[in-house]
């Protein structure tokens, strides 16, 4: 087997939880398949997945491996910019980000969009469940995981950044998980927690 995960979370994964030969996956700050990625493994494995990115630049690498959908992910009430710095550093931000570290504007560079949620793309796409999702969208984590219902979905493993180069730690998605009462914390690393439903 092989592993691609920037802080090895699929291996541990791998050891760690048994996870069916076949499932699904939601990939939400997908970039490129490959090094880095925490659903490569499973695509190897045979299992069907989205990945999401607002970057359509993404697109073609995905070709053959997932559908692609290109989409910014936050609630329905934010006001959402584009900040296209480079192709590696793009992300959602808010009003209430510019200014903040990591938030890098530069002058005609800012677009604003209407953003989707993860409900609107997975009824679009007929999607009825989640084993794997993987959240890594530079500090948005926890906006975009608000567009999920949890109870529909129920997805079984989620992986999601925490620590963001350059923004630092948030813990707003533990804490929003944790009063769930439906998952429990299960590994971390220096930049993702691992959650596993109960």
């Amino acid at each position: 087997m092989n592993f691609y995960s920037e802080y090895r979370e699929d291996q541990w994964i791998w050891k760690h939880i048994l996870i069916p030969a076949r499932g699904f996956y939601v990939d939400l700050g997908c970039a490129n398949p490959g090094h880095g990625n925490n659903t490569e493994f499973l695509r190897e494995m045979g299992w069907k997945g989205l990945a999401i990115d607002g970057n359509k630049s993404y697109a073609d690498a995905w070709t053959g491996k997932a559908e692609f959908v290109n989409a910014v992910v936050a609630r329905p009430d934010q006001t959402v910019f584009w900040k296209c710095v480079d192709a590696s550093l793009s992300r959602a931000v808010t009003p209430d980000d510019i200014g903040k570290p990591g938030v890098i504007c530069i002058p005609g560079c800012q677009i604003e969009i209407i953003p989707a949620t993860l409900d609107g793309i997975l009824q679009s796409k007929s999607v009825d469940s989640i084993d794997v999702l993987s959240i890594d969208i530079e500090g948005a984590e926890f906006d975009a995981l608000q567009t999920l219902d949890l109870k529909v979905y129920r997805p079984k493993i989620i992986i999601s950044e925490f620590n963001t180069h350059g923004i630092g730690k948030d813990y707003r998605v533990f804490e929003y998980l944790m009063a769930t009462g439906d998952y429990m914390a299960v590994h971390q690393t220096m930049a993702n927690i691992i959650y596993l439903r109960r």
